[in-house]
């Protein structure tokens, strides 16, 4: 696969306030499914893009050298991972993994430049995206706004309103670049 490819992003994977057991939902207009089991112990999943090789019998790797795999959630990774190459004959490629609040901003910073507006939601994503568009509105330095949203993360972050899954090692990134719907349905089931 190119490394030069874009992917969509897709979140999985289990959160306190989903159902036990919740079914993933697949909203075809962003490319995301969002799933959860309730309980805090079931991580959140989040899948985007490229390739590396992996250990034997993995069944995932990651991109690059510098996509760091939390360690907590391994074991989440290792069961998807399995099934999917059970249904499939493929491995799972990990682009994303634990992040700084620096990165997450710069993240949002992009997405939000490209008018995704919609990717990050509730009092938290408003809050940063209401410092991103202050800063554009007057004529910020977008290293200065950069700064802004991160400090908002971490703000955040402290109070246990959480932006993104990355920021506490409970999220990765997959490749799902050129899968088919079958290849789709196989990853919605395997989580």
């Amino acid at each position: 696969m190119d490394s030069r490819m874009t992917a969509q992003q897709t979140i999985l994977g289990g959160a306190k306030v989903w159902s036990k057991g919740g079914n993933p939902y697949h909203d075809p207009k962003t490319g995301q499914f969002t799933s959860g089991a309730g309980s805090d112990d079931q991580p959140i999943i989040t899948v985007t893009a490229p390739r590396s090789s992996s250990k034997s019998g993995q069944h995932w790797s990651t991109k690059n050298s510098s996509v760091r795999v939390p360690e907590q959630i391994r074991q989440k990774i290792d069961a998807v991972a399995k099934e999917f190459y059970k249904s499939t004959g493929k491995e799972l490629i990990i682009t994303d993994g634990m992040r700084s609040a620096q990165d997450r901003a710069k993240r949002m910073l992009y997405k939000f430049k490209h008018g995704d507006f919609k990717t990050y939601r509730g009092h938290v994503g408003a809050s940063i995206a209401k410092i991103f568009r202050d800063g554009i509105n007057n004529g910020e330095r977008e290293d200065k706004i950069i700064d802004d949203m991160k400090n908002e993360i971490n703000l955040n972050l402290k109070d246990g309103h959480i932006v993104s899954y990355h920021l506490v090692n409970r999220a990765v990134d997959f490749s799902v670049k050129n899968f088919s719907s079958e290849e789709k349905k196989a990853l919605h089931d395997a989580i």
